[in-house]
């Protein structure tokens, strides 16, 4: 699966939430909104990538590949937070930006037709009646 649309939708929803972090006139609150943005987009790139190589090596686990991330992240959050000085919230929000466009892309693939009728107008059951043929 791309994540191409996610990426578009974390542009979209990263102008609207450094349009808002204007109101604010601050340059660390908007800073901290784009380091946001940025954090999770690298995030995301970076789970796209970590569970592509599980699936295509064929194991179930990467453990030392989450501690690295995770403690990578942190480590970058310090980092602009305490030496650069931008602001937390700021930088939470922008963040928060990836899950927003992974919601909104999320909603856009669901719903649609699933009227699944046949000619007589009767849902067909599978041989299990739950929906799987285990």
């Amino acid at each position: 699966m791309s994540l191409k649309p996610v990426f578009k939708a974390l542009i979209l929803i990263g102008f609207i939430l450094l349009g808002g972090s204007l109101y604010f006139r601050s340059s660390a609150v908007s800073l901290g909104v784009f380091s946001g943005l940025i954090l999770g987009a690298i995030n995301l790139r970076l789970i796209q990538k970590s569970v592509g190589g599980l699936l295509a090596a064929g194991r179930t686990s990467s453990a030392g590949v989450y501690v690295a991330k995770m403690a990578a992240l942190f480590l970058a959050f310090f980092v602009l937070i305490k030496v650069a000085g931008l602001d937390a919230i700021g930088i939470a929000v922008g963040y928060s930006g990836m899950i927003l466009a992974l919601l909104f892309r999320g909603s856009t693939l669901t719903g649609g037709d699933d009227d699944e009728t046949d000619e007589n107008g009767v849902e067909p059951t599978l041989e299990n009646g739950r929906g799987d043929n285990g």
